[in-house]
């Protein structure tokens, strides 16, 4: 009930106090019908970005107990081994679930947040905000980049794989949505790049890195043959 400007005008001086309040624009349904306006609260909504990820790695989640809203989690343990059911052969190594969501992603999946400034506040964060950033890349429609920071910063052979299969049914959402244009035939008025062409492109691009790394990195194939028990794929 009270103006949303007058109130961040009044927190804006205390980073933590301001974060708070933003939080509970967002995450509250009935606040959230006003903060979600891009055009009147574009500035906020920036501003929210910078605030967690400057205090997010810093501060308690903000998150209540018993909301939607996943609690943020680092990923300080990204390599440790997926988690075994005692009701299986030991041989059987089961796919570990992605950690939950930090306020952040959470943030960054409403589509309210600016990726370009995103991308840029989770780079300058010591250490970087790889979760986030992975994120904003395939967003963005740098799979192969997002791909890479799986790999090489944060090193978790199932959340790598989990990432490449999850890409096939976004791909080409995330193309449109940045302006690339699908190239047409000659002789036809649909677009060459179909559904099934970009899906089968980007499927292979991104298992051939994650095979070209496998072959320059002894360690992270060990992790993978670990993962899977029994690796097939092959490179032609």
């Amino acid at each position: 009930k009270l103006p949303i400007r007058s109130v961040a005008q009044q927190l804006s001086a205390d980073r933590r106090l301001f974060l708070w309040y933003l939080h509970l624009l967002f995450t509250d349904p009935m606040a959230r019908e006003i903060y979600s306006e891009e055009l009147e609260y574009a500035d906020l909504h920036a501003r929210q970005v910078q605030l967690y990820a400057e205090l997010m790695p810093r501060v308690a989640p903000l998150s209540p107990a018993g909301s939607k809203t996943p609690k943020p989690q680092r990923l300080s343990n990204a390599s440790a081994e997926p988690e075994r059911d005692g009701n299986l052969p030991e041989a059987v190594l089961l796919k570990r679930s992605p950690p939950p969501d930090s306020d952040l992603l959470v943030f960054l999946k409403s589509g309210l947040a600016p990726l370009d400034l995103a991308l840029s506040e989770c780079e300058k964060q010591q250490p970087p905000l790889y979760a986030e950033m992975i994120y904003i890349h395939a967003q963005m429609g740098n799979q192969r980049k997002a791909l890479h920071l799986h790999l090489a910063e944060i090193g978790d052979v199932g959340l790598a794989i989990d990432f490449i299969e999850s890409q096939l049914d976004s791909y080409l959402g995330s193309k449109r949505r940045y302006g690339h244009k699908l190239e047409r035939s000659a002789d036809s008025s649909e677009p060459k790049d179909s559904s099934m062409q970009a899906t089968h492109y980007v499927e292979c691009q991104l298992w051939d890195d994650l095979v070209e790394y496998c072959l320059s990195h002894t360690a992270f194939l060990m992790k993978v043959l670990d993962y899977l028990g029994m690796l097939s794929l092959i490179h032609i």
